[in-house]
């Protein structure tokens, strides 16, 4: 004998007491008890969720012809009901293994017994009405089950992200889509903050009612006021790592978000994110980085806390520049694929929002380039033991001395300015130059007059 449970809310011992079948309550009409006196008395302390599944063995030797007969029986208000899972639900009887199962919703007297010759189909077991954030159960099955656990509000946790899509049948759609009356047709933060206050306690979950599909998606309202989430404008070179802060200027209401961002993938490569320095206690970030390879990356920010009033900020997304990424502006735009756009207030409800892209701007390089050139005489020989001097526009000044040919350089010079470079020598004249740098210059050279 065995025994499935959907959902086990606390743990709990179950008890296997086998009876005399006859004392487990009146056999319907036409059924016979199958000889071995297979009957059990079945409880358990644990605090368990409906349906149950209890198999029984049928004894060694039993014909094919009888076993096509065989059904379950279970003690009800002292009626013997008969509960026998057949085709095409599974399990189904299986004479190889000689088992045969009920599907009930509680535990009492089970009896294994023999029905009439095409005798009646057995009496279905009530299924309890589906749960709004009930999505699945203890194993990650899709029925639900259980009660609003951590692995509920997990999974709808991916289905606002867009990482996995809820399954039709059942259907987990309407049992995700929970916040306002009903649902609005949408999987998203808000209904991310109403199944973590129905985990809580803090608000008690409904039968579920809502839309079995996704509705239209809505735009943001036109009269959004002051409630903005942006990313913020950035400069960086080539082949440097960047990070890319992103805020929202909060009216004090709101709990969570969720968005998609997008940039250019032949430019910048996803690297990794982080929940920002500005956001309640207690959020979770979650990511859908599926897309990323794309320039796509889904985020969920989710709370039950609200955030301060002010410009906050909510995350932060670092990338690396490709080493051959040529100068200019490169934006970073939000969209609804993977991840739909949403904002709510910590009971569940949609703010209207606006999304305000940003740009990453690459310049040329920082640093690490190198300016040189040769010190010489009017006929051409170089000039040993001249200081050459170069001057950046804050008027900082570096210095070095020419060698045995005249030769001088500079390394790590800052690209993106312009520079004053003179010499002085005992025996010679120079004329300062202006060079403005942008890469590595090696013919910077001064000719003396005497």
């Amino acid at each position: 004998v065995s025994v499935t449970y959907t959902g086990v809310g606390s743990a709990g011992v179950t008890t296997f007491t086998q009876i005399n079948p006859t004392s487990a309550g009146t056999l319907p009409a036409g059924y016979t008890i199958l000889g071995g006196t297979i009957a059990y008395d079945i409880s358990t302390t644990a605090s368990v969720t409906p349906p149950i599944l209890v198999c029984l063995t049928a004894p060694q030797g039993i014909s094919l012809a009888d076993f096509d007969r065989i059904r379950v029986l279970h003690g009800e208000n002292g009626l013997l009901v008969d509960r026998t899972v057949l085709a095409p639900d599974t399990p189904a009887p299986n004479y190889g293994s000689r088992t045969a199962c009920a599907r009930v919703s509680s535990l009492s007297p089970f009896v294994l017994a023999l029905a009439p010759s095409g005798g009646p189909t057995p009496t279905p077991t009530p299924v309890a009405d589906p749960v709004e954030g009930d999505v699945v159960d203890a194993n990650g099955g899709s029925g639900g089950g259980g009660g609003i656990l951590a692995n509920d509000v997990s999974v709808i946790r991916q289905f606002a992200l867009g990482s996995v899509a809820p399954v039709s049948t059942p259907n987990q759609f309407q049992r995700a889509d929970i916040n306002g009356v009903c649902g609005d047709g949408a999987i998203n933060a808000a209904d991310v903050t109403v199944v973590r206050l129905f985990l809580l306690g803090v608000q008690q979950p409904g039968p579920a009612c809502g839309p079995t599909g996704p509705a239209v998606v809505r735009s943001n309202s036109p009269e959004v006021v002051g409630r903005i989430i942006r990313a913020v404008n950035i400069t960086t070179s080539a082949g440097q790592t960047v990070t890319v802060p992103f805020q929202l200027d909060s009216q004090g209401d709101e709990a969570s978000a969720s968005f998609t961002a997008n940039w250019n993938p032949a430019v910048l490569t996803y690297v990794s994110s982080a929940v920002g320095s500005g956001v309640p206690t207690g959020t979770n970030l979650g990511v859908n980085i599926s897309q990323t390879a794309a320039g796509r990356l889904g985020v969920l920010l989710d709370a039950t806390n609200t955030y301060a009033a002010g410009t906050r900020q909510i995350l932060t997304i670092t990338f690396t520049v490709a080493a051959n990424a040529g100068v200019g502006t490169y934006p970073v735009t939000f969209s609804s694929i993977p991840t739909a756009q949403s904002v709510s207030n910590a009971q569940g409800a949609l703010l209207a929002t606006t999304y305000e892209a940003g740009n990453i701007v690459i310049g040329v390089t920082a640093a690490g380039v190198t300016v040189s050139g040769r010190v010489t005489n009017a006929n051409g020989q170089g000039v040993r033991g001249s200081i050459v001097v170069i001057t950046d526009q804050s008027g900082n000044r570096r210095s070095a001395t020419t060698g045995s040919f005249g030769f001088y350089s500079f390394d790590d010079v800052e690209v993106g300015q312009s520079y004053i470079i003179g010499v002085t020598s005992k025996r010679y004249r120079f004329s300062s130059r202006v060079v403005n740098v942008t890469d590595s210059i090696n013919d910077v050279d001064f000719v003396g007059l005497e």
